[in-house]
């Protein structure tokens, strides 16, 4: 069968197709969509909880320790931006510099706002001296898959209590 007049004949657009698996990424945002909206500020923090579980599934053989790292930043970012953005928040005696400046003295503050707990907080504070034996020590610290389900389960769960984000 031979067409008569090509040209003639209109394009057609068809809808595109749908996505067969949504990404985390993709669902964190429709997830959080009105937090990020409303505080800014969290969207870093939930792209990094995204890309925590994209470099767990990539083939690194460091990959828990690349993990571990961001996961702790991300914690220690929250909390300073917590305490940068929580109106009327006390200090403890001390200025927002100093706060800031210092891990303790940031936790101190928020968990004062917030109590965050005695297991949140004896597990932040296990998980830091790993990642302070991987900066700071010659020694390489396993990390293990465990461990980063752990630690990811904590601080998605300090998240939802200082910003109201959903994982």
């Amino acid at each position: 069968m031979k067409l008569r007049d090509p040209e003639r004949i209109q394009k057609a657009y068809l809808p595109p197709l749908p996505k067969a698996v949504k990404h985390r990424i993709d669902r964190l945002r429709d997830d959080n969509q009105q937090i990020m909206k409303d505080k800014p500020w969290t969207v870093g923090l939930v792209e990094s909880i995204a890309a925590v579980d994209l470099i767990r599934k990539q083939k690194f053989q460091t990959k828990n320790r690349i993990a571990l790292l961001l996961l702790d930043s991300s914690f220690e970012i929250a909390l300073k931006e917590f305490i940068v953005h929580t109106d009327g928040i006390d200090l403890r005696g001390k200025t927002q510099a100093q706060v800031l400046r210092r891990r303790p003295d940031a936790i101190e503050v928020v968990d004062y706002k917030v109590s965050l707990g005695a297991a949140t907080l004896g597990k932040i504070n296990y998980y830091y001296g790993l990642r302070n034996q991987l900066v700071h020590e010659k020694a390489t610290a396993a990390v293990t898959p465990e461990d980063i389900d752990n630690y990811q389960e904590t601080v998605q769960g300090v998240l939802n209590q200082l910003f109201g984000l959903r994982f």
